[in-house]
C-alpha cells in the first residue's frame, strides 16, 4: 500500500506541473495586454500632438513595427512553451511509468515474502497434522486386537501308497498340525480365519515367501458378505483353531504329482524340502479393514547322536514315514512380512 500511495502522489505532482506553467503564462499574457494598452494610449497621445503628415506616417510605421515585434516575441514564447510542455508531458509519462514499475516491484516483493511466510505456516500445520495422525495410530495400535499363532506337529508324516502307475509306486503325503490362536491385544478380534499351506521345493518352484503373500492376500481381499462366518476371540483368550474354526484337525499334504516334480538322486530317492506357511486373518469391531498375522516354517528331521546334540536335517525321504517326535518346525524370520 505504501508503494501505491507513492505512485499516486508522483502522478499528482506530474499533472500539477503543466497546470502551474499554464497559470504562469496566463499571468504573463495579462501583463503583456496591460503593456500593449499603455503603448496604444501613448501612441494616441503622440498622434494627437503631431499634425505633420510625415510624422504621422512615421508614427504609424513605428507602431506597426512595435506590434510586429511584439507578435514575434509572443509567437516565440508560445513555441518555447509548447515545446517545454511536450517535453514535460513525455518525461512525466516515462517518470510515472518508472514510479509505477518500482511500486509494482516493491509490492511483488512484499507479496512474495507474504507467500513465503504463508508457505512456512502451512508446512508447520502439515507437520502438526502428521504428528497427530502418528499419535492416533499409536493409540489405535495400543487398543486394537493382535492375534498370535502357535503351530505344532500333532501326528506323523505319512506317505499313503496309491495305485501303481507305470511300475512306479505313488504316495500321498500328509501331516496333521495343531494351531493355537491367542488374542494378545486389548479389544476383540472378529471374523477370524486361518489359511495354511504346504509347499515343496523343486525346479521352478522355489519361492515360498512369494507364494505366502499371494495366498494370504487372497484371504485379505475376500468380501465381508457374512461377518459372522469367522470366529471371535476376546482379549486374553487362547483357543485351538480346531475348535474355534469348527474343524477336527488341520492337515498339510502333497499329491503324487507334486512329489514327482522333485528330482531323484542316483539311488532313486527324492529328498523333500518341505515348507509350511499361512496366516490368521481378522478384522476390528468398527472397521472392515483386514489385519493378518503370518507364519512360515521349514520342516526338519531330528537325528539323534550319542553324546551330542541332535542333528537337524532339512529334507525328508519320500515314502518313509516319520514319527511326530522326530520332526520339528523351524520358524522363518520372513513370516513377519505378512503381519500387520
Amino acid at each position: 500500500m505504501n508503494q501505491v500511495t507513492t505512485a499516486i502522489l508522483a502522478l499528482g505532482v506530474l499533472v500539477s506541473i503543466p497546470l502551474a506553467l499554464e497559470a504562469r503564462d496566463t499571468r504573463r499574457k495579462l501583463r503583456i495586454c496591460e503593456q500593449e494598452q499603455a503603448r496604444r494610449v501613448a501612441v494616441n497621445k503622440r498622434e494627437a500632438e503631431v499634425k505633420d503628415p510625415l510624422q504621422e506616417v512615421a508614427l504609424t510605421m513605428a507602431a506597426a513595427l512595435d506590434e510586429y515585434a511584439a507578435q514575434r516575441h509572443e509567437n516565440r514564447h508560445d513555441e518555447r512553451r509548447r515545446r517545454c510542455l511536450d517535453i514535460l508531458t513525455t518525461g512525466g509519462i516515462y517518470l510515472a511509468a518508472i514510479v509505477a514499475a518500482f511500486a509494482i516491484c516493491f509490492s511483488h516483493i512484499d507479496s512474495s515474502e507474504q507467500i513465503a511466510k504463508l508457505g512456512e505456516q502451512i508446512g508447520a500445520m502439515k507437520r502438526q497434522v502428521s504428528i497427530m495422525e502418528s499419535q492416533a495410530r499409536i493409540m489405535e495400535n495400543d487398543q486394537r486386537p493382535w492375534i498370535k499363532l502357535e503351530v505344532a506337529i500333532s501326528g506323523p508324516l505319512q506317505f499313503i501308497p496309491l495305485a501303481l502307475q507305470l511300475h512306479e509306486e505313488r504316495h500321498l503325503a500328509t501331516m496333521p498340525l495343531h494351531i493355537t490362536l491367542s488374542n494378545v491385544g486389548k479389544s476383540p478380534a472378529f471374523n477370524i480365519q486361518v489359511g495354511i499351506w504346504g509347499y515343496l521345493i523343486y525346479p521352478g518352484h522355489n519361492d515360498p515367501n512369494r507364494n505366502q503373500t499371494l495366498s494370504c492376500e487372497g484371504i485379505r481381499t475376500q468380501p465381508l458378505d457374512n461377518p459372522a462366518r469367522g470366529a471371535v476371540l476376546f482379549p486374553g483368550d487362547s483357543v485351538p483353531w480346531d475348535r474355534a474354526g469348527g474343524m477336527f484337525t488341520s492337515v498339510v499334504g502333497f499329491t503324487p504329482d507334486e512329489i514327482r516334480k522333485v528330482p531323484a538322486d542316483a539311488n532313486g530317492q527324492r529328498n523333500l524340502d518341505v515348507w509350511i506357511f499361512g496366516c490368521a486373518d481378522y478384522i476390528l469391531s468398527d472397521t472392515k479393514t483386514h489385519h493378518q498375522t503370518g507364519f512360515m516354517y521349514r520342516l526338519a528331521q531330528i537325528t539323534p547322536r550319542e553324546g551330542m546334540q541332535p542333528l537337524l536335517l532339512f529334507g525328508v525321504v519320500s515314502g518313509v514315514n516319520i514319527a511326530a517326535d522326530q520332526l520339528i518346525l523351524v520358524p522363518s524370520p520372513s513370516a513377519s512380512g505378512q503381519t500387520d
